[in-house]
């Protein structure tokens, strides 16, 4: 199980202001739209497939459909996620 922290952190960026950064919690949820998550399906995992919303916390999670008939989840990961990978097998 991993641990959240679910307050606001700061941290100074490039110009040596502070930057807040959010956790995974506060942070708002990828917002590609379908056609996006579709296009980034081909381009990245060559999956030829329509795309098809499903509901997510903080995540974007789409079934992609392909037209081999294969049926894939498709996860966009919010950007405040910890950057280890996520995958999973169903």
């Amino acid at each position: 199980m991993k641990a959240m922290s679910t307050s606001s952190r700061s941290q100074a960026g490039q110009s040596g202001t502070e930057v807040e950064t959010k956790t995974v919690l506060e942070a708002p949820a990828p917002a590609f739209s379908i056609r996006e998550a579709e296009a980034i399906a081909r381009r990245a995992f060559d999956i030829e497939a329509s795309a098809h919303p499903l509901d997510s916390e903080r995540d974007q999670n789409c079934q992609l459909r392909a037209k081999d008939g294969s049926e894939w989840v498709f996860k966009i990961t919010n950007p405040a996620e910890n950057p280890a990978p996520s995958t999973s097998a169903i």
